[in-house]
């Protein structure tokens, strides 16, 4: 399975609250990506939650220390995921133990270079998930070859051991909340091959 669309039990964040959140994010906060060979333009990351020791480090490390567990008891919330209100009803609601996740920017005329992230696979009992909060039309997101469309509200389920690759070329940020979860009975249940190659 390379990508489908999950429909949470719990309400999503509204627009409003999208927004609010978003507001309240200052710009020197974000942080650029270091993996400069995967990117061309502008690709920013603001690290919510993580492994717990990182928890009162600097914000460099708590987004690329590059350190993997599946354990989500040696994880918590960063202090700056408090002041997002919004985002953090929704992390701590979901259905699913959260191990850790972040926002990702995409800047207008940037593009991720094709790439694959070993071990976030269903098999490994682990997965990823991208909760749409800011897009543009005009943004290209292709996973395992095939091209997948978010809308804002909407949450994904994405392969990421698959080849994938985005291409901003529109004029809006495209801003994601990204979080890796732990496989649960509920999870495996909403991944279901309905529609994931019928995608708009």
């Amino acid at each position: 399975m390379i990508f489908t669309q999950i429909y949470s039990p719990k309400p999503l964040l509204s627009t409003k609250q999208q927004t609010i959140d978003l507001d309240k994010v200052d710009e020197a906060k974000w942080l650029s990506h270091v993996n400069k060979r995967c990117f061309d333009g502008e690709w920013c990351v603001l690290p919510l939650r993580g492994l717990a020791k990182y928890k009162i480090s600097s914000p460099i490390l708590q987004a690329f220390n590059f350190e993997e567990s599946a354990n989500s008891e040696e994880y918590d919330n960063f202090p700056i995921l408090g002041s997002l209100p919004g985002i953090y009803q929704f992390l701590t609601s979901f259905p699913c133990s959260i191990l850790s996740a972040r926002l990702m920017k995409l800047n207008p005329g940037s593009m991720i270079l094709p790439h694959t992230d070993n071990g976030l696979v269903l098999t490994n009992g682990q997965a990823r998930l991208h909760y749409c909060l800011k897009t543009d039309p005009d943004v290209e997101f292709v996973v395992g070859g095939k091209r997948l469309k978010m809308s804002e509200g909407e949450l994904w389920y994405i392969n990421a051991a698959a080849e994938h690759a985005v291409y901003h070329r529109g004029h809006m940020p495209r801003i994601h909340l990204v979080f890796d979860c732990i496989v649960n009975d509920w999870l495996m249940a909403q991944l279901q091959p309905t529609t994931e190659y019928e995608n708009r």
